[in-house]
């Protein structure tokens, strides 16, 4: 970014997000979620592989987002979802899965977190920085481990959460760390 904009100063600060948590009752039957709509880097041949065996362990597998092609293994919605139905297939997902083949940051999982669901993703630093360096719902493909193993486990280990308080503290901790560098970067500016 210095070598586009040499005279500017860049400020790397962490995805906003809500004051308050707003969780709502997950459905009944357990949702395996891909929302947004379709781009290239979307990795339709991982959601291929995983689609099937998670409906074959009992999840629902849901895409949500304009743009998408037929997905084996996934009920697909292939349409402009206004903000309050994004919401509401946030909210009531058991998973959020953020399936790209490169990503570097996901509006969607602060979104999720923002609704209480927990979101199954590739190791990145802004997902690591999200969960606050945890890794337990994070798969690692850079590792010679099967990935698609990786992803139905990080995505059992969401759904067979006891309780939703881990949820929860996921999301104070962020909205902890975001408040923190947010108030840093205003004083350094000299704004209160």
């Amino acid at each position: 970014m210095h070598e586009i904009l040499p005279s500017h100063e860049v400020v790397h600060l962490p995805h906003p997000i809500l004051k308050k948590q707003i969780s709502h009752q997950k459905r009944g039957d357990p949702v395996v979620l891909v929302a947004g709509q379709y781009k290239p880097e979307r990795d339709i041949a991982l959601l291929s592989r995983i689609g099937p065996r998670l409906r074959a362990q009992g999840y629902r597998t849901k895409i949500v987002g304009v743009g998408w092609p037929t997905v084996a293994g996934w009920e697909v919605l292939d349409k402009f979802v206004s903000e309050d139905e994004l919401d509401r297939e946030l909210s009531g997902a058991t998973v959020n899965l953020v399936a790209y083949k490169n990503y570097f940051q996901s509006g969607i999982a602060v979104r999720a977190l923002e609704r209480g669901t927990l979101t199954v993703g590739a190791l990145t630093p802004f997902v690591l920085n999200l969960y606050r360096g945890s890794q337990k719902y994070l798969v690692d493909a850079d590792r010679n481990v099967d990935v698609d193993s990786q992803y139905l486990s990080a995505i059992e280990r969401v759904a067979t959460l006891p309780d939703r308080r881990e949820v929860r503290s996921t999301f104070d901790e962020y909205r902890a760390y975001v408040t923190d560098r947010w108030q840093r970067w205003l004083a350094e500016l000299g704004m209160p």
